[in-house]
C-alpha cells in the first residue's frame, strides 16, 4: 500500500529558515513572497525580506551574507541553473550582484552579500526576483504546481528574532479552472486577469503549497491476468476466473466514468454486485496457459458541489435501517470492540454534524497514527482497526480501517474504497495500490471519499479529487470482493 504524495522527496520542499548573524539580538524579520503563474511551465517568484535592528546596543555586521534557497521539483533538478541565471538581487531598491552559494539535489543556494551593517533602529530590505521552471508538472489534463513550506520543528521566533511570512499566490485566469489550492487560503479575492490567494503562515508549517488546476482527469488503464493451466492435458474442463474491474462511481464532489476498448477473451459475463462493482467472469480450458487482457480509459470529474458542514446532514438524518450493511462490524473493522466504542464516543463528543465528526476522526488519526515506510516495504500484513488504535504500524490500510471503525461506531455509514491514489510526481508504471474510505452524507444523499493517508504525507483530504482512480468498494469486509477469484470444475 502507498503513502500518498510527497514521500519520497519530501524533505526538498522544507525550508528550515535563514540566520542573522549577529551579536546579541532583538531582530524582526518580515518575508513576503510572490508566486506568479502565468504559464504551464514558469512562476515567477518574487521574495522580499526586511531586516530590521530592533536591539539596544547590537548591530549586524556587514559582513553577513543573505541567503535565499531556489527549489525545484526532483524530476526537474536540469531546471535549477537556469533558474538561478534569471534571478535579480536588490538591496534597498537597488540591484546588486549575486553568488552562486551551495547546491543539493533539488536546492540551490542565492547569496547576496549585506555590502553594509544594520546599525540600531535601522533596516535593510533584500530582494530577489526570478523565474522558476522547475515546480510545475503537467499531468494528462491537470496542472499540478507547487511550491515550499516550512519544516514541522520550525518556530517563528528563535533566538530573540522574530518572523513573519505573508505569501501571496496570483494564478491567471487563462490556466483554467483552479481544482483546489492546499493549504487553505485565508482569504480569496480576484483581480480581473488573477485569481489571488493568501496563506497564513502557520498553515505552511509541516505542509507545503501544491495548487491543482482543471475539472477533468482521464486515466488509461491495463489489466493483466495471468492464468496457469491446472490439468496438463484437454479432458474437456473449464476454470472460471472472477476479476474485479474499474467501475464508474459518483460521489458528492466527483464523478467516474469507465469505458472499456477491448477484452481478450471476452468475458462470460459481467455481473454487478450488491455494492456496485463490477465483477468479469472468464472461462478458460483447464489445460490453458493464458493471459486475460482488459484495456480501458476512466474520466474523472468535479463536479460544483461542495461538501461543507451546512449540507452535509446530522446522525439523526440517517435510516440505520436502510445502511445497516455500512454500520456493522467485520474482520479488521472492529465497530463493537469496546475501546473503538469509546474513542468513537470521546471524538465525537456532543457533535451531531456529520461533516464535524469526520474533521474530529480525521484529525485525531493524522496527529497521532504514524506512517510505516518499514511495513509499506517489508512484511505488509492487515493489522485491523484496534491494533492501529493501539499503535500499530500503519499504512493506507490501517488508516482506513480505523477511520472507517470510528465512523461506523459513531452512527455514520462507512465503506473502503481501493483503487489509485495518483502521484503525480511518480512514474505512471510505479503507482501502487491505495486504500480509502467514503462517509455517507444524507444531506447530499451521496457518498463523500475520506483519504486520511494523504492528510499524513501533507494535505488533507476530505471531500472527492481528481487524484483517486476508483476500482472497487467493500461494505461486508475489507477482502469482499476478492481482485481475483478461480473456480474450478471437473
Amino acid at each position: 500500500m502507498k503513502r500518498i504524495l510527497f514521500t519520497l522527496s519530501f524533505s526538498i520542499f522544507l525550508l528550515f529558515g535563514f540566520q542573522v548573524n549577529a551579536y546579541g539580538a532583538d531582530f524582526n524579520v518580515v518575508v513576503e513572497k510572490v508566486y506568479e503563474i502565468n504559464t504551464p511551465n514558469e512562476i515567477y517568484i518574487t521574495e522580499n525580506r526586511k531586516i530590521t535592528n530592533n536591539s539596544q546596543n547590537r548591530l549586524i555586521s556587514s559582513d553577513n551574507t543573505e541567503t535565499f534557497q531556489i527549489i525545484v521539483l526532483g524530476e526537474n533538478t536540469d531546471q535549477l541553473s537556469p533558474s538561478f541565471l534569471s534571478a535579480k538581487s536588490f538591496i534597498d531598491d537597488k540591484l546588486v550582484q549575486n553568488t552562486k552559494g551551495s547546491s543539493g539535489i533539488d536546492t540551490l543556494e542565492l547569496n547576496i552579500p549585506y555590502n553594509g551593517a544594520i546599525n540600531i533602529g535601522q533596516s535593510k530590505q533584500f530582494r530577489i526576483e526570478y523565474t522558476n521552471t522547475g515546480l510545475t508538472k503537467r499531468t494528462g489534463a491537470l496542472l499540478d504546481i507547487y511550491a515550499p513550506g516550512f519544516s514541522e520543528s520550525y518556530l517563528f521566533e528563535n533566538n530573540s528574532t522574530s518572523y513573519t511570512y505573508k505569501t501571496t499566490l496570483k494564478i491567471n485566469k487563462s490556466l483554467g479552472e483552479i481544482g483546489f489550492v492546499v493549504p487553505s487560503p485565508v482569504k480569496e479575492t480576484d483581480n480581473g486577469e488573477f485569481i489571488v490567494y493568501e496563506i497564513s503562515q502557520e498553515s505552511l508549517v509541516g505542509s507545503k503549497i501544491w495548487i491543482q488546476i482543471g475539472k477533468t482527469q482521464y486515466y488509461k488503464f491495463n489489466i493483466k491476468q495471468e492464468v496457469v493451466a491446472s490439468d496438463t492435458i484437454n479432458k474437456g474442463y473449464s476454470n472460471e476466473y472472477h476479476l474485479v474491474i474499474p467501475r464508474s462511481i459518483v460521489e458528492a464532489e466527483t464523478t467516474q466514468n469507465v469505458y472499456y476498448t477491448s477484452f481478450d477473451p471476452l468475458p462470460k459475463q459481467i455481473v454487478e454486485d450488491v455494492d456496485g462493482n463490477l465483477i468479469a467472469t472468464f472461462k478458460i480450458p483447464s489445460h490453458e496457459n493464458k493471459t486475460i487482457l482488459i484495456n480501458g480509459y476512466a474520466i474523472v470529474d468535479k463536479i460544483n458541489v461542495q461538501a461543507t458542514p451546512e449540507n452535509s446532514g446530522t446522525i439523526s438524518d440517517i435510516d440505520s435501517t436502510i445502511f445497516s450493511q455500512y454500520l456493522q462490524p467485520a474482520e479488521f473493522w472492529e465497530v463493537d470492540n469496546p475501546e473503538i466504542i469509546n474513542k468513537a464516543i470521546e471524538l465525537k463528543a456532543e457533535e451531531t454534524n456529520i461533516y464535524s465528526i469526520i474533521e474530529s476522526n480525521y484529525s485525531h488519526i493524522v496527529d497521532t497514527i504514524d506512517y510505516s515506510d518499514i511495513k509499506r516495504f517489508g512484511i505488509n500484513d492487515r493489522q485491523g482497526a484496534l491494533k492501529t488504535l493501539q499503535g500499530g504500524a500503519a499504512v493506507c490500510m490501517e488508516y482506513s480501517d480505523l477511520f472507517l471503525a470510528l465512523a461506523r461506531a459513531q452512527g455514520i455509514p462507512a465503506r473502503a474504497a481501493f483503487g489509485y491514489g495518483y502521484d503525480a510526481r511518480i512514474g505512471e508504471n510505479q503507482q501502487d495500490a491505495h486504500q480509502w474510505v467514503q462517509v455517507y452524507l444524507p444531506g447530499l444523499k451521496e457518498w463523500l471519499s475520506v483519504d486520511v493517508t494523504w492528510g499524513e504525507s501533507g494535505p488533507s483530504l476530505i471531500g472527492g479529487d481528481l487524484n483517486h482512480f476508483y476500482t472497487h468498494i467493500a461494505s461486508l469486509d475489507p477482502d469482499s470482493p476478492p481482485s481475483v477469484q478461480r473456480t474450478s470444475y471437473g
